[in-house]
């Protein structure tokens, strides 16, 4: 069963969190929910200027294993005391 928004098709089935919601959830940053939806790791419907993201597609991707990012760089000043 689907629910139309604004002209959109929702998965009424699936519960959705807007962006900030899904990055309390996960501790993501919104920026990188963003990233995530446009790369297709999340399954998002877009509503106007906002992004609604399915539930369960946020939890399966937080319960996968990631590769840490890289390490910050240490400054030299802080390396020579």
């Amino acid at each position: 069963m689907s629910e139309s928004v604004m002209g959109h098709q929702i998965d009424a089935n699936r519960p959705v969190l807007t962006s900030a919601e899904a990055s309390n959830i996960s501790g993501l940053t919104q920026t990188h929910i963003n990233y995530l939806i446009k790369q297709g790791r999340l399954d998002a419907v877009r509503v106007g200027k906002h992004w609604l993201v399915y539930e369960d597609s946020l939890r399966r991707y937080v319960a996968e294993p990631h590769k840490p990012g890289p390490k910050a760089k240490t400054p030299k000043s802080q390396l020579t005391n």
